[in-house]
């Protein structure tokens, strides 16, 4: 008996899923963030085998053919070291970018862009069977667009009115409520928590926007802007490309499937991704079983 595990991490979450030879989804596994870039390759590592070890139960290590998309693994050297620490334990494991679920996903095998907009934003570009990736530099690089930048302005925003010359907001109460107490006095904890922690303040800025809070609106403003410069610039490099495809958390905003389609969709076909990237990851497994 033949099993899959596809693996989808990101800065946030790691999910696995589990399907038997006949392509049946036996179990669903959720851990913690990750990104080598934000962890460290063992730690990394640690989270994918933990997950793994708990979802796999007593399955043969010889039977298990494992595909992880991880945000951060096209980083450097990241996914050729993450792919022979597991291939130690796990002879078929296989590690790429978070970006190659995102494909399989959203693309198949059609030309096009994969935009995903979650903790992070990074862009893929397909054609020919060619992959390049444009952006998701990481949280230290990027303009905007990404769940962490959304955060960060929140949080910013309501510093910025606790030191006496920042904008009323209804961010005020929200961001103090989810703390517990004000930003400055929970600044040790946020840069404890890291890039993770920043992004969890990303839904109040939506929130706050349905209650026509002027600085919330400016905060999905500056961001979708970047968001969208960032599609444009890709397409710039992906002459006649016309498939673009959008996932993550932020996708599924209204502000968000709005400004995309205003700006896009006389010109492009444009997709709005439902079904979760772990199951291209398991797609993958799957495929590579195959070949």
């Amino acid at each position: 008996m033949q099993y899959y595990i596809g693996i989808d991490g990101g800065g946030t979450k790691t999910e696995f899923l589990l399907a038997d030879e006949r392509e049946r989804v036996l179990a669903r596994v959720l851990k913690g963030g990750s990104n080598p870039n934000d962890i460290g390759i063992e730690k990394t590592c640690a989270v994918l085998k933990e997950g793994i070890e708990e979802i796999a139960g007593g399955i043969p290590k010889t039977d298990l053919h494992i595909f992880a998309g991880i945000s951060g693994a096209g980083v450097g050297e990241n996914a050729e070291r993450l792919s022979e620490l597991l291939k130690q334990d796990y002879p078929s494991a296989k590690v790429t970018s978070d970006l190659m679920n995102a494909i399989e996903i959203c693309l198949g095998n059609k030309d096009g862009l994969a935009v995903i907009c979650g903790t992070g934003i990074s862009c893929s570009i397909v054609q020919g069977g060619i992959y390049k990736t444009v952006g998701g530099y990481g949280y230290l690089f990027e303009d905007g667009g990404s769940g962490y930048a959304y955060g960060r302005d929140a949080l910013k925003a309501v510093l910025r009115y606790e030191d006496g010359f920042g904008a009323q907001t209804v961010l005020t109460k929200r961001v103090h409520e989810k703390l517990g107490d004000t930003v400055r006095n929970s600044l040790g904890k946020i840069l404890l928590g890291g890039k993770a922690t920043v992004a969890s303040f990303a839904p109040l800025v939506f929130e706050g926007n349905t209650a026509c809070d002027g600085v919330c609106e400016q905060i999905i403003e500056r961001n979708l802007d970047c968001t969208v410069t960032l599609v444009k610039d890709a397409l710039t490099v992906a002459a006649n490309v016309k498939n673009v495809s959008f996932m993550g958390g932020i996708t599924k905003e209204k502000l968000f499937r709005e400004k995309i389609n205003e700006t896009f969709e006389n010109k492009y076909k444009i997709y709005f991704c439902e079904e979760q990237p772990v199951y291209g990851a398991l797609r993958l497994a799957i495929k590579g079983a195959k070949k």
